[in-house]
This record gives structure tokens, C-alpha cells and sequence, in this order.
């Protein structure tokens, strides 16, 4: 491991290179996580949570789509919340936050979901261009006032047609 250039405390600066941070973070207690900002995706998260490591993450941006507060650790407020929080690490399951990991995050589960989608438009695809505008008509809403194909491609601005109109123009793009 190597300390980290701008963190004066080798101790609290060491951060393990890539080849390194299975086995740093699999020996870890938890994975602390004082984000002060809104943080889009916590990819350190789910890194920690793969190798078993519970959590400890204040509550910004996608900690808590992220963290399952007391299954794979701990969503808090404020530093005396987190200390209180390693108190009850013990409650945690290591299997299970590997488990939940692999439920939610692992690449095979993003592909299967991919592949779910692909198969609905390539079934969607399979409608001729009579059935396409039936389902989107089926839809409701002001989808149900326009049918015909030619306006369908048109860029439209009215609501409820939404998700059926972007599966008519993704089935479309994928025939492409």
C-alpha cells in the first residue's frame, strides 16, 4: 500500500492499489464513508460490499439507493451517529451483504437486465404496424388521440405515451 500524496497521517492515508483492495477491504471491520457531498454512485460502496464489508456512510446523493440501513450497514447524520453505529456492526451479516451484493450489483445481474429489456423490444418489434399503434394507443392518455404510425415518429410533447412511444423508437433504432 501506498500513502496517499496529500494526507499528512500515513496512517489514516493509506490506500490500497487496485490489485490490493479485495484483500484491504475483506480484512476491514466496516467501510467508513463520511461523504459531505451528494455523491452520484458510490462505487467504494459496492466494492466494500462485495468483499462483505458492512458500511458506514452519512446520508448524501446515492448512499442511501445504496446502503440498506442495518443489512448492509448504516446510513447516518453526523459523526456520533457513526460511532454509534460501529457499536452495532456486530448485527451484520458479512454472507449477507456479499449475497445482497450479488443480488444488486454484480455485472451478470446488469447483463440479465439488459438481455430482459432487448428481448421486450425485439418482442415488441415482432408486432406489425398495425398492433405497434394499438399498443401505443392502449397507453391512454393522449396517446390514444393519435394512431397512426407517420405521427408516431414525430417528436410529441403531450403526456401519457411516454414509455410507449420510447419502446416503438427503441424497437425502430434496433431494426436499424
Amino acid at each position: 500500500m501506498r500513502a496517499h500524496a496529500d494526507c499528512p497521517l500515513r496512517s489514516a492515508s493509506l490506500r490500497p492499489s487496485d490489485g490490493e483492495k479485495s484483500s484491504f477491504l475483506s480484512g476491514a471491520v466496516a467501510l467508513l464513508a463520511p461523504i459531505a457531498w451528494p455523491e452520484p454512485f458510490g462505487l467504494v460502496l459496492i466494492e466494500a460490499m462485495a468483499c462483505g464489508t458492512p458500511v458506514i456512510a452519512f446520508d448524501r446523493g446515492s448512499v442511501p439507493e445504496i446502503v440498506e440501513d442495518g443489512l448492509t450497514g448504516f446510513v447516518v447524520e453526523s459523526k456520533e451517529e457513526a460511532v454509534a453505529a460501529a457499536d452495532r456492526l456486530s448485527w451484520l451479516s458479512r454472507r449477507a451483504i456479499r449475497r445482497r451484493f450479488e443480488e444488486r450489483f454484480t455485472a451478470r445481474r446488469m447483463a440479465r437486465e439488459y438481455l430482459v429489456v432487448y428481448r421486450s423490444l425485439i418482442e415488441f418489434d415482432r408486432h406489425s404496424p398495425a398492433q405497434d399503434e394499438k399498443l401505443v394507443a392502449a397507453g391512454g392518455g393522449d396517446c390514444a388521440e393519435t394512431t397512426k404510425r407517420d405521427k408516431l415518429e414525430r417528436p410529441r410533447q403531450r403526456s401519457g405515451c411516454g414509455e410507449s412511444r420510447i419502446l416503438l423508437q427503441a424497437s425502430r433504432t434496433l431494426r436499424t
